[in-house]
């Protein structure tokens, strides 16, 4: 949290953001998350593009689609996701939070089972396996 500094301070600015965004899906995030309720697809679009005087593309749906698209995988890491409660038009976007446990990474063992093992090495221990067989045979 930052101080403000065009009112002195007074308000309180988020600036941390979970990833690295473009401008367009940093307003998306930011309008979908102060949104306490969801917030709908044509709202969402009135917000991105108020500062247009064209009042954005034709395609705006399409955009705003794409540009969720592309800021979901971006947010994968951290554990968001921005849904819709229905494709289309009366969409309703709201964050979705996701509890990630932490992973268990066991070490991996140099055994002819685990992929690390090199092909070179199973073929001497399948050779030396063959020849101890045969040993065993005379």
């Amino acid at each position: 949290m930052k101080r403000c500094p065009c009112c002195n301070g007074v308000g309180e600015i988020e600036d941390e953001t979970p990833c690295i965004m473009t401008p367009l899906e940093f307003r998306l995030w930011d309008i979908v998350r102060r949104a306490k309720h969801g917030i709908s697809g044509a709202d969402v679009i009135e917000k991105l593009y108020a500062d247009r005087i064209d009042g954005g593309p034709l395609t705006a749906q399409n955009v705003v689609a794409q540009v969720r698209l592309n800021l979901n995988r971006k947010l994968e890491a951290s554990g968001q996701e921005i849904v819709s409660s229905t494709p289309g038009r009366g969409a309703v976007f709201t964050i979705k939070y996701h509890h990630r446990p932490t992973k268990f990474i066991p070490k991996r063992s140099r055994s002819p089972h685990s992929a690390s093992f090199s092909k070179r090495g199973a073929r001497k221990d399948f050779a030396r396996r063959v020849s101890n067989w045969l040993g065993r045979q005379a």
